[in-house]
């Protein structure tokens, strides 16, 4: 079954909010947080659709590097000059990963930001994902700010102009 990622909608909360509790029940957000982030920047905002329905998400948004933004908080506006665009959350069902889903999501991810004129992406990696962040290309960064993550989690960063 083809899976797709397009542009998410508010008609996909819901389905992004289920995803968020399977796969991050550890870290909990509201769906406002959803909310809050396609208002400010809709083309961070993508679900990835099959004949199954939504099998997956990311939200992006233009930041400022080594502030990463805390769990469960509204952002309210972007910044006038950002110098990244931040890799908010990730996830994928289960039933979908090791299909290649992940490296098109961050295709697409990258582009946005090069797109934007802006040359890193930034992200908080949870401890299992780190090794999976490292294989793509992205380097830990020394950074204060993980508090709401709790221990083990990295900050991360990858030049999307570079070759890897």
């Amino acid at each position: 079954m083809k899976s797709v990622w397009r542009h998410a909608g508010r008609h996909d909360l819901q389905a992004v909010s289920a995803i968020a509790s399977e796969v991050h029940p550890d870290y909990p957000e509201s769906d406002r947080v959803f909310l809050d982030r396609l208002g400010l920047f809709a083309k961070g905002c993508m679900v990835l659709e099959s004949g199954r329905g939504i099998d997956g998400y990311f939200i992006s948004h233009p930041w400022h590097r080594h502030t990463p933004v805390p769990l469960d908080t509204e952002l309210h506006q972007l910044p006038h000059d950002p110098d990244c665009l931040y890799l908010h959350d990730i996830a994928l069902r289960q039933t979908v990963r090791g299909s290649g889903a992940s490296q098109t999501a961050i295709a697409h991810i990258e582009q946005l930001a090069r797109e934007h004129d802006l040359n890193l992406v930034a992200l908080v990696s949870l401890p299992a994902a780190t090794r999976f962040w490292h294989m793509a290309g992205y380097e830990t960064r020394p950074c204060d700010g993980l508090q709401s993550y709790g221990d083990d989690t990295a900050y991360m960063e990858r030049n999307v102009n570079s070759l890897r």
